[in-house]
């Protein structure tokens, strides 16, 4: 049998092997394994509190960026009547660099909260495991780690979702 590993898992024989950083956390034997589902879906745990958390920073980033503007746009308008106008845009453009900041982080987080990527899950007695398939991906080991399965579960545990996975 040809080895198949992801980031997350690798089989070894008849078990599917857990890893963190590499190295091997927990083995669970292939035929203890209820459901197997191919799928797209996010790879965070909540999707919609890293959703909402991302909309709540792009909020914030527009409106003090909208604020700041107003601001500056009123100290450039009365720049002769103001002496310490360099120290307060120095504050203002700080402030912006800071918002921008918050909105790459809330553009970041709505990107990795809804934006689907093909994941696995798999359902061992009371406990499921959800994990991505990109480095399966990239080595072409649908077809295998398919046939592993449903060598060691029976058919109906077996969901496929993805039209591009036979």
């Amino acid at each position: 049998m040809t080895p198949i590993s992801a980031a997350q898992f690798r089989i070894e024989g008849r078990e599917l092997v857990l890893l963190r950083k590499g190295f091997p956390y927990k083995r669970i034997v292939l035929r203890e394994i209820d459901k197997v589902e191919f799928t797209k879906g996010s790879k965070v745990n909540n999707p919609l509190l890293l959703g909402f958390f991302g909309i709540v920073l792009l909020s914030m980033t527009i409106y003090s960026a909208s604020t700041a503007l107003e601001i500056s746009k009123g100290f450039i308008s009365g720049y002769d009547n103001f002496k310490n106008t360099g120290s307060i845009m120095r504050v203002l453009f700080i402030w912006l660099i800071m918002f921008g900041l918050l909105g790459f982080i809330g553009i970041f987080s709505l990107y990795e909260a809804f934006w689907p990527v093909r994941i696995l899950k798999v359902n061992a007695g009371k406990k499921r495991y959800v994990f991505e398939l990109k480095k399966t991906d990239e080595n072409a080991q649908y077809k295998s780690l398919i046939k592993v399965f449903r060598q060691s579960i029976a058919v109906d545990g077996i969901i496929i979702y993805s039209h591009q996975i036979p």
